[in-house]
Parts: C-alpha cells; structure tokens; sequence
C-alpha cells in the first residue's frame, strides 16, 4: 500500500514524509540475477521505496530505478556448526 494519499490528506506532512521513505518491501537474494531484478524493480514502482541485498556483483553495478536501492550483502560464512562455535 502506498502513502501518497497522506501528503494529501494528513495535516502532519511529517509522518506522511516517514511513511514514504521507509522500506516498504526488503529483497534479499544470495544471487540475484536479472529476472529478480526485473521483478524488484517493478515491485519497487508500485511500492515505494524499497531495498535489495544482494551478494551478487553484477546486480550491485546494475543501474537501477530511484525507487529500488540495491546494498551489498554480508559474505556468506560456510563454516559448520562446530567450526562456527569455535570461532564465536
């Protein structure tokens, strides 16, 4: 749902300014590729703004729409459950 109906209507503008910048939909995909990309972006028009994580360098050097933002993922940690209590 989109809040642009609340610039209109609400008399407190900042809530409606808060409404629109936060997130309304996070993307998060190991490896995301062009279709999912394809697909964020278009979500991203019908629901403003959005966010995308992404491991994928491709898709991070991409040019995108202004309603999506695309971030770097943390890395991946392929430890075992043993090794990974060893190194906490």
């Amino acid at each position: 749902m989109t809040f642009y109906w609340l610039l209109k209507v609400s008399k407190n503008n900042e809530l409606a300014e808060y409404m629109l910048k936060k997130p309304q939909i996070i993307f998060l995909n190991q490896v995301a590729g062009s279709l999912f990309r394809e697909l964020a972006e278009d979500l991203s028009m019908v629901y403003p703004p959005c966010i995308m994580f992404t491991g994928q360098q491709e898709t991070l050097k991409s040019k995108t729409v202004e309603t999506l933002t695309i971030q770097p993922a943390p890395p991946y940690l392929r430890y075992s459950l043993f090794t990974g209590l060893w190194r906490a």
